[in-house]
């Protein structure tokens, strides 16, 4: 398993000005949640690559970028992101 501050490093580096307005092109904000409108693996979890000009193309988790756009670096101990409704 990548370690956070590693999978924090590999997200950070592609958060241009262009993939946050696309990332959250892909998100409908209701007033309870925020739902991820493009592609989900089986079993919900949204999913989405990393540009390839920012290194090579990984696909990440949508919540793990939602939290470090809108918080910052996901703190090393955290064992889990909530992401349900």
């Amino acid at each position: 398993m990548i370690s956070s501050s590693r999978q924090n490093a590999r997200i950070l580096a592609a958060l241009s000005p262009g993939f946050i307005e696309r990332f959250w092109d892909r998100v409908e904000k209701t007033p309870d949640c925020w739902l991820w409108t493009a592609y989900r693996k089986p079993l919900g979890y949204g999913y989405l690559k990393l540009p390839r000009n920012r290194g090579p193309g990984h696909s990440v988790l949508a919540h793990r970028v939602s939290w470090l756009v809108t918080h910052g670096p996901i703190p090393e101990k955290t064992p889990h992101l909530c992401h349900r409704c």
